[in-house]
């Protein structure tokens, strides 16, 4: 699992990002994806299906990559 945060006390900004990946009761691969608001319920969330895990992780790490760009850590 990947979580990543990003704050910026001037903008009152304080947002999550939070990555895993599993398999589905049906043996697929999945990237789950969930975003938000630190300190509130709810969010939003992404569930992307893939055929096999190096796919999936591939996603991840390119999701990942492009977070970091962005200032979250």
């Amino acid at each position: 699992m990947v979580y990543l945060e990003r704050h910026i006390d001037e903008d009152n900004l304080h947002r999550y990002y939070a990555v895993d990946i599993d398999r589905d009761l049906f043996g697929t691969w999945v990237l789950m994806r969930r975003w938000g608001r630190i300190g509130r319920h709810g969010g939003q969330s992404l569930t992307k299906s893939f055929p096999s895990e190096t796919e999936a992780i591939a996603e991840q790490d390119a999701w990942q990559k492009a977070k970091l760009k962005r200032g979250y850590g």
